[in-house]
């Protein structure tokens, strides 16, 4: 994994850069390989929902 980036803030610098230190950490992705099976450059794109517990 090369970069986390935010594209849509929580409006909370701590919470945004919290999210990207675990997907840094934690995410796993099987190498992106091109129709020859050569290894290139991949892009993912999600949504991580935070929420306070009652």
């Amino acid at each position: 994994m090369n970069a986390c980036e935010i594209i849509g803030s929580t409006g909370h610098a701590s919470l945004d850069n919290a999210t990207c230190r675990l997907i840094e950490r934690r995410a796993r992705f099987d190498p992106a390989t091109s129709t020859s099976g050569e290894t290139v450059v991949g892009t993912y794109t999600g949504t991580v929902t935070w929420q306070i517990p009652d």
